[in-house]
């Protein structure tokens, strides 16, 4: 049977505690459940990072396996995720997975002009489970050593989907300016 406030005994313990459940459910609902709402990301600027449900489950298992091999987690970034959002735009509407040939100067225009590293990984999967496209990833050396990076801070991600295919860019880099302000890329 489950517990509910009617079922405690009534006494001013009951009160007391019911107060610091509910005091405990408000923090815990302001400072916690924006983290957990799919299609935004806070980039430690402030500036938000508009990712779908897709791009932050597949953020979510990138920075676990971060953490499972001892790497700090990256953070999204604004100008990142639009220099990724265009890519993964131009590959579904081409319907061509290839790279970014101008990523330099994309990522140097949208935040990282003081970028010493960078790395891009692209994929495209028939999976509508991002976990799919992870796995991939991380089953590719080259995109795998990108993904565990340790001198890679902030990262971009973007998926578009079209006629039952994903297509995805990830862009990482090892610095990021916070003038850029928030995600503005559409296709």
């Amino acid at each position: 049977m489950p517990l509910t406030p009617a079922a405690l005994p009534r006494s001013p313990r009951r009160a007391l505690l019911l107060r610091c459940v509910a005091a405990a459910i408000a923090v815990l609902t302001v400072v916690i459940a924006p983290l957990l709402m799919p299609g935004t990301a806070l980039a430690s600027s402030g500036a938000t990072v508009r990712l779908s449900s897709y791009d932050t489950a597949l953020l979510h298992d990138i920075n676990d396996a971060r953490r499972a091999h001892g790497v700090r987690a990256l953070v999204a970034s604004a100008g990142t995720t639009d220099v990724a959002h265009r890519w993964s735009c131009a590959m579904r509407k081409a319907t061509v997975l290839s790279h970014r040939p101008n990523l330099v100067l994309a990522l140097q225009r949208h935040g990282s002009n003081a970028w010493h590293t960078l790395g891009e990984n692209v994929g495209m999967s028939s999976s509508s489970a991002p976990g799919a496209l992870f796995s991939a990833y991380m089953h590719s050396p080259e995109h795998r050593a990108n993904i565990l990076d340790p001198a890679y801070r902030y990262i971009g991600v973007h998926t578009e989907r079209a006629r039952g295919i994903s297509w995805n860019t990830l862009d990482f880099v090892d610095a990021y300016s916070t003038s850029y302000g928030s995600t503005r890329a559409t296709c």
